[in-house]
């Protein structure tokens, strides 16, 4: 089988991408880890098809994490003007409110 990866191979690589994708949700993930997981997966000697959905995976990871953090600043950025005074209690409740159900459905 020499050039080619072995199914337990694609299978480890499907593992870790499920385990990365189920702790995106609760962590901000280490982009260089991520890049280094693409690069490694280009690297790899396997049909273009599962390349491109392994690729693509890792892409929705970074993207879910840039989403995350931004989120997450404007919700500081929020809480700090309402604690300022700037927003009232009643629109800044219900900005929380907004972004946990944002954050729930990433």
């Amino acid at each position: 089988m020499k050039g080619k990866i072995e199914t337990a191979d694609a299978d480890e690589i499907l593992a870790i991408l499920e385990e990365l994708e189920a702790q995106a949700e609760d962590v901000i993930l280490d982009a260089h880890i991520l890049e280094e997981l693409k690069d490694k997966i280009e690297s790899l000697d396997i049909k273009k098809n599962l390349k491109k959905y392994l690729l693509k995976r890792v892409d929705r990871l970074e993207n879910q994490q840039k989403l995350t953090k931004a989120l997450s600043n404007l919700s500081k950025s929020i809480l700090k003007k309402g604690e300022k005074g700037k927003i009232n209690d009643a629109d800044l409740q219900e900005l929380l409110d907004l972004f946990e159900q944002i954050g729930n459905y990433l």
